[in-house]
């Protein structure tokens, strides 16, 4: 017996070594040293989850822009008849012979059904650049009106030759007009004249035709519509197209330059166009002239307006050149 238990004992001895040797690891589910640095680790998305993003910064994600809402290009959908229009016609004996601006200009208007009120400043031979000027005779009177009074358009005529002959100018005195305008709150339209009839000494004179400086007028006053984004009333263009296609009909006065009363009624007919967006063939209004000439002018005046014809290459390009 006493054997046995010793033998007992020997054994203990010789195992308990071997137990203080097996265990240095914590078991998996304890802390860990609490004397170790404390961490914090984000949560893990699900596989199949896609990560969360910033709206404002995730490419994705974030919003498009918007563009800014615009009005649409004038001429581009009808006036709206339900409000009344008040109109300004600064220019020269070009706008004030036969008494354009009142008597066809604002007589189709009314006839379309529009409320419309029309005031002219107006002077023989005067430019653009004087109108623009707050020290000329008229130049301050545009000055005083645009301050005092709203308009909802100004219709800017050139002096006939200029734009031709000497754009720099022409095209300084509508970058300022242009200013003074919108500034008031108006709508600029730009009213592109026409040639001189062909046998006029002014054409002699500056080494034009008749289709040269239809042309180097077009180019001018698209130049700078398209610049200064100011729709173009091609009233020369409606000019050039009778005169290529019906002779019968006179649009220059005697004076080869100045408008007769159809020259006159076809410019209103542009303007009206080119403004309200509808076509002159649509309004019962003859102007006076000749019935059997009458939807040959209100078809040119839509053409020159909706289907404006391309000008050509050599012509813009000089325009811009001369700026």
């Amino acid at each position: 017996m006493k054997k046995r238990l010793l033998a007992l004992l020997l054994l203990a001895v010789l195992l308990l070594p071997t137990v203080a040797c097996d265990g240095g690891q914590p078991p998996a589910d304890t802390s860990p040293d609490n004397t170790a640095p404390e961490a914090t680790a984000e949560p893990t998305a699900p596989a199949d989850t896609p990560p969360a993003t910033d709206p404002a910064t995730d490419p994705e994600t974030t919003a498009p822009e918007t563009e800014p809402e615009t009005e649409p290009p004038l001429g581009s959908v009808e006036l709206d008849k339900s409000k009344p229009y008040k109109i300004l016609f600064i220019g020269n004996s070009y706008t004030y012979y036969n008494n354009m601006p009142a008597r066809y200009f604002g007589e189709i208007m009314q006839a379309a059904g529009y409320k419309v009120k029309i005031m002219s400043l107006t002077k023989g031979g005067w430019t653009l650049l004087n109108s623009s000027n707050a020290q000329d005779e008229l130049g301050s009177k545009v000055d005083s009106i645009l301050k005092n009074q709203e308009f909802d358009f100004v219709v800017l005529q050139e002096q006939s030759m200029t734009p031709a002959v000497n754009s720099g100018s022409f095209y300084n005195a509508v970058k300022r007009l242009d200013n003074k305008i919108r500034e008031s709150g108006a709508t600029p339209v730009l009213y592109a004249t026409w040639g001189r009839k062909q046998g006029s000494g002014d054409l002699t004179a500056y080494g034009l035709t008749a289709e040269t400086m239809t042309w180097k007028l077009a180019a001018a006053y698209e130049h700078m519509g398209e610049t200064h984004d100011i729709p173009v009333a091609h009233v020369g263009l409606a000019f050039w197209d009778i005169i290529q296609n019906d002779r019968r009909i006179t649009l220059h006065d005697p004076d080869m330059s100045h408008p007769s009363p159809e020259g006159s009624y076809l410019a209103a007919l542009t303007l009206f166009a080119r403004i309200t967006g509808i076509d002159p063939a649509t309004v019962d209004y003859e102007g006076g002239v000749n019935p059997t000439i009458e939807p040959i002018l209100k078809e040119a005046a839509r053409k020159a307006a909706f289907e404006t014809p391309e000008i050509p290459e050599e012509y813009m390009d000089e325009a811009a050149r001369r700026r």
